[in-house]
């Protein structure tokens, strides 16, 4: 699965994930030729952090052992952002 958006510049936008039931699920992000620092935060259905990577890097990775199907949100910033706003996406792959 994978997503695709524009964030402007000092703004954070949050996707709602439905994840399948697999061994351990990788989410990972990227940005455009306009910035070079995104961040990555997931939390599961009650609103507690499961994961991070707020490094300073344009290719964040949070992952999830997930034991059954799950609804998660996704937190995605561009601290890093030089444009009026930048275009990122959001790949989820799933390992067994």
């Amino acid at each position: 699965d994978y997503y695709t958006d524009k964030i402007y510049r000092g703004r954070t936008e949050s996707y709602n994930l439905t994840l399948d039931a697999k061994e351990r699920v990788l989410i990972v992000a990227f940005c455009d030729t306009d910035c070079d620092d995104v961040d990555l935060r997931l939390y599961d259905s009650r609103g507690r952090e499961v994961d991070s990577d707020v490094e300073t890097d344009d290719y964040p990775v949070v992952t999830v052992d997930t034991g059954a199907e799950a609804r998660y949100q996704v937190e995605v910033a561009v601290p890093g952002c030089y444009a009026r706003r930048c275009t990122i996406g959001i790949g989820v792959f799933y390992q067994r």
